[in-house]
């Protein structure tokens, strides 16, 4: 039997281990308090069964997210995930331009309702680690692309903020307006990853929203 595909549900990759889904931004990766259908429920009723939900990424945000068809490679991917030979990269529409065009940004975060914020004691909270490269810029906007290293709770944005690249729309962390979808401008583009193989990496890759920002961006690719 063939199972029907939920409505917006991209499928960017699927084997009989994994299916990963490109998700559009404003939909949650799992169930909420809001009550929307999620990634996951949609992966659900497509397979006819229970995923296991690997990463998870914000509501607002767009992109890859990577679920296993069984519990043994829901753990077994965990750990691929978790890997250092994992690479795991974001494309960001920030307001201003980095004064570093290039940098790592290691941090120690701290999470209180529902935010992040930067521990002022290094000793305090989560480390989490980034990297950043400023690839160019439009009429009002600047690129980023990121190599995402540790996967804490809002890291990116609490990051980019605090260096003062805040993402557009991303109010909640010092955007200077929301986007009318409630998005912002932040996309899990792609994940390279071991897989049962283990060589060479296995590549996915999520397709940008058609929107004339993110299709200037796509020009410094």
């Amino acid at each position: 039997m063939i199972n029907s595909i939920p409505d917006a549900l991209e499928i960017v990759f699927e084997n009989n281990d994994i299916i990963c889904i490109n998700k559009k931004a404003g939909v949650p990766s799992q169930a909420d308090l809001s009550g929307d259908i999620s990634v996951f429920d949609k992966v659900k009723k497509y397979l006819q069964y229970e995923p296991f939900l690997l990463n998870r990424i914000d509501r607002p945000v767009s992109g890859i997210i990577l679920f296993a068809k069984t519990k043994e490679m829901a753990k077994l991917y965990s750990k691929f995930l978790s890997d250092k030979a994992t690479v795991k990269t974001y494309y960001a529409i920030v307001e201003n331009k980095p004064v570093l065009l290039e940098n790592t940004l290691e941090n120690t975060l701290i999470k209180k309702a529902k935010k992040t914020y930067i521990s002022k004691n290094p000793n305090i909270g989560k480390k989490a680690v980034l990297s950043y490269k400023y690839i160019g810029s439009g009429d009002r906007y600047h690129y980023l692309k990121i190599k995402l290293i540790t996967g804490r709770f809002h890291q990116i944005r609490a990051q980019l903020a605090h260096i003062g690249c805040f993402i557009k729309g991303d109010v909640k962390y010092g955007a200077k307006r929301a986007n009318k979808d409630r998005s912002i401008c932040l996309h899990a583009y792609s994940i390279e990853i071991k897989t049962l193989n283990k060589k060479p990496l296995l590549t996915i890759k999520a397709d940008f929203t058609d929107t004339i920002l993110w299709r200037d961006l796509q020009r410094y690719m």
